[in-house]
């Protein structure tokens, strides 16, 4: 997963990562806007030019280029499955359970009464 925060990420990333400039100058890619109204090519044409690379290498590009980026796992629970939900006094409160069950160890500090509320 990676983060592309502003255009400077952008072209960072562009440059340094895919080592091709001329996504970041495409008409379709331009700002962040048109890139997410472009998101599915977008997505083809990254894919496309990891596809060639280990992610060893997407990871150290990334690093190199100061993006925001972390390796994630397979996930064998769906987004809906991994949410628990719980009344609170402010309604419905999902959570992650290993975020949840962190907050309750803690149970004290600015957390605390999020954990409460959960």
């Amino acid at each position: 997963m990676l983060g592309l925060q502003n255009e400077r990420d952008s072209m960072s990333f562009c440059e340094l990562v895919i080592q091709q400039m001329q996504f970041h100058i495409d008409e379709r890619f331009s700002s962040n806007s048109r890139r997410v109204k472009n998101r599915k090519e977008l997505a083809q044409l990254i894919l496309a030019a990891f596809s060639t690379l280990t992610a060893a290498q997407v990871i150290e590009r990334l690093e190199a280029a100061c993006i925001a980026n972390a390796r994630m796992k397979r996930a064998t629970r769906s987004p809906q499955e991994m949410y628990e939900s719980s009344d609170s006094s402010g309604g419905d409160a999902s959570a992650l359970p290993a975020w949840r069950e962190a907050i309750g160890r803690a149970g004290h500090g600015r957390y605390a009464s999020a954990s409460r509320a959960l």
